[in-house]
């Protein structure tokens, strides 16, 4: 027997091969792991009722800049771009993103 099933958004599965990252009712904490491989930057979350926000998007060959403009945008998210700071031997940190919710 053969099962088909119809998958609507295909984008979740395959759409990393064009460069697409898509999240559907996703927890920002699992958007945001994937963001900072992406970005390599580290983010803090500073006010932990984000912990229950959720995102649904698709993201394709956004900066780190216009990807956190679309999520504050459309959501409760203020967000701080730290610089990193020079460490032991002028090696530089990842930079750090600090997420607030909108007061």
């Amino acid at each position: 027997a053969l099962d088909v099933s119809k998958e609507k958004n295909l984008d979740l599965y395959v759409g990393w091969k064009e460069g697409k990252m898509v999240f559907v009712d996703e927890p920002l904490v699992s958007v945001l792991r994937r963001m900072e491989r992406k970005y390599n930057v580290d983010y803090k979350i500073e006010d932990a009722i984000l912990n229950d926000y959720r995102i649904t998007g698709t993201f394709l060959n956004e900066t780190l800049e216009e990807f956190l403009k679309l999520i504050a945008a459309s959501s409760p998210i203020n967000y701080k771009i730290c610089r990193p700071e020079g460490g032991e031997e002028r090696i530089f940190e990842k930079r750090i993103i600090r997420l607030t919710c909108e007061k």
